[in-house]
């Protein structure tokens, strides 16, 4: 059996980046080796791996790959004490291989993590239920549906359904008290308090204590929005948003470079 993967500067399989949430629940900051799944449920246009670029869900780009080569891939990882990090696109576009790689990982004792534009709880579901993972990062892309389907490329009828099942991930994710989760938003030039307030108080109803909140500055793509915040900007939401939802844990990712990641707590930098 064969899967699209989505190569990183031409190649496969040698994309890291550093889990910097981590450090909001006193852990170490991990590498993790990104496995990018080249199928996707959602169209957004400010994708920066072109996910609103498809045919019949796969990615424009993405390469077929033998599923021997994800598992080497895998191995190496695990062998390099990286963390292996199911991406996309999203993985939820290949449940049984997810699972199948993810228990792998576990069998040779690393560290399993996957990140998942929130779809899909059936998916998230058996993840927790089975403990493949140690951490996972779900998008919570918008206040409502109706903004939803504006910023995914989705129709509004299917955005409804969509919304409805985000929150149901999330409430998955509020039962495991044993996971580490990264509730990620994508914060644009119009995005203002008030919307990301209302993100915000929906973290808190449906999340416990395990949680964290990244806003992610979004980077100008082609197409969609020519302009985007500064990071002072960012910092001064981040900080105001912090002091009105008390003791949840706020990041700001301006990119993945080390120095790029911001932490928040009740209205202070931390």
């Amino acid at each position: 059996m064969k899967a699209y993967i989505i190569p990183h500067k031409g190649k496969i399989f040698e994309e890291t980046r550093m889990a910097y949430f981590f450090k909001a629940f006193g852990e170490e900051v991990k590498q993790m080796r990104i496995i990018p799944f080249g199928k996707c449920n959602y169209s957004c246009p400010y994708c920066k791996r072109k996910g609103n670029f498809k045919q019949c869900n796969i990615i424009q780009g993405s390469l077929e790959v033998e599923e021997n080569e994800i598992f080497q891939a895998v191995y190496d990882a695990v062998e390099k004490q990286q963390i292996v990090r199911l991406s996309g696109g999203d993985p939820c576009m290949y449940p049984e291989l997810s699972f199948e790689i993810l228990r792998y990982v576990k069998k040779l004792g690393g560290i399993g993590s996957v990140a998942h534009n929130g779809s899909d709880p059936e998916f998230v579901k058996y993840l927790v239920d089975n403990k493949l993972v140690h951490s996972i990062s779900v998008d919570l892309k918008a206040e409502n549906a109706d903004k939803l389907s504006k910023i995914t490329g989705i129709s509004e009828e299917k955005s409804f359904f969509m919304w409805e099942r985000t929150i149901q991930t999330l409430k998955v994710l509020k039962d495991s008290e044993d996971i580490k989760v990264d509730i990620r938003t994508c914060v644009f030039n119009n995005t203002d308090l008030e919307e990301l307030l209302n993100i915000g108080r929906i973290i808190q109803e449906n999340s416990n204590r395990n949680v964290f909140w990244t806003l992610r500055i979004y980077s100008v793509v082609d197409g969609f929005f020519k302009e985007t915040k500064s990071t002072s900007n960012m910092k001064e939401l981040a900080r105001s948003l912090s002091s009105k939802l008390p003791n949840l844990k706020i990041g700001i990712r301006v990119k993945w470079e080390n120095g790029a990641f911001f932490y928040y707590l009740n209205g202070q930098e931390i």
